[in-house]
């Protein structure tokens, strides 16, 4: 069962030029766009910020041991249903 979001995940084509440059890096990345980033793209300043707080994020893990670090990713996708 796939879920629907309230707001429609903002389309490359209505997208400007800084979207689509992230929507290229996060692509490259994930093999896709993720919805959520699609979503938050409506209002600018949000995915800046959001942009912001993952790329603290992704260096702040890189001070764990990979191996703790998995453990963390894949016990916090089993409490939250994510495959």
């Amino acid at each position: 069962m796939t879920q629907k979001t309230r707001i429609e995940p903002l389309p490359p084509r209505r997208a400007g030029l800084l979207t689509r440059a992230m929507y290229a890096i996060a692509k490259r990345r994930y093999g896709q766009v993720p919805e959520p980033l699609a979503v938050v793209a409506h209002h600018r300043r949000l995915l800046v910020a959001s942009a912001i707080h993952e790329t603290m994020i992704q260096r702040a893990s890189r001070t764990l041991p990979a191996s703790v670090r998995e453990l963390a990713v894949l016990w916090t996708a089993r409490q939250i249903g994510c495959s």
